[in-house]
């Protein structure tokens, strides 16, 4: 199966409350934010958004974010693919077993990251289907993914995962890029955000998949 980057033009929404706002906004201007859309909630709010910025809560499916992500490039950068994914895969429809293996396909490069040994044992629970899977039992594993969405990486993991699609890229396009570094001569986490923009933006251009990031925002053309 050939896969490329999914490519969306609708913002995430990132949940954040009326005080702690007014507390922040200033930093909510940060680069950084593309494809996210910031979402006060009022009190009389019930229903929230699947990512809130504060300190955690008590609801249920509800995946809290410290303020310190707005400060740290590096982990924006990370909360704003998993909301991206997370969005995207809340709302793919899941008509027969194909189509839960194929939104799995485009997504396990980044639940292995995130949780590793839960993701290759949800890969193989989704390999294992019945072709005649029900609607009741694909929902229920489109909640095991959403549910590995909620946990953050860690700069180690994100150039690991860097250098695993990037290798893979070069095999198809025989183009190295000098500004890509190999994880074997260190982190580099000053210069790995810019290096993720890099591959992201050749995924676009090139129709080449990186898994690091599977689903991209691209503003909609007027």
């Amino acid at each position: 199966m050939d896969k490329i980057n999914v490519i969306v033009h609708e913002k995430a929404l990132l949940g954040i409350t009326e005080r702690d706002y007014e507390l922040h906004k200033t930093k909510l201007s940060s680069e950084g934010l593309e494809g996210i859309s910031i979402l006060v909630l009022k009190k009389s709010d019930k229903a929230l958004p699947p990512f809130v910025l504060g300190a955690p809560q008590n609801f249920k499916d509800v995946y809290f974010s410290p303020f310190t992500v707005l400060e740290d490039p590096l982990k924006l950068w990370d909360l704003k693919r998993r909301l991206l994914a997370y969005q995207w895969m809340k709302s793919v429809p899941l008509p027969h077993r194909q189509s839960l293996f194929e939104s799995w396909y485009i997504l396990k490069f980044l639940c292995q990251e995130l949780k590793n040994v839960d993701a290759r044992q949800l890969g193989r629970d989704i390999a294992a289907l019945q072709s005649d899977a029900g609607v009741e039992t694909l929902e229920r594993y489109r909640l095991k993914i959403l549910s590995l969405l909620q946990y953050p990486s860690t700069p180690e993991k994100i150039r690991g995962s860097l250098w695993k699609n990037y290798t893979n890229q070069l095999k198809k396009t025989q183009h190295p890029l000098p500004e890509i570094n190999d994880p074997k001569d260190g982190v580099f986490e000053e210069t790995l955000v810019h290096e993720l923009h890099l591959l992201e933006e050749e995924a676009i251009k090139k129709h080449i998949f990186f898994g690091t990031s599977p689903v991209l925002y691209e503003k909609k053309s007027s």
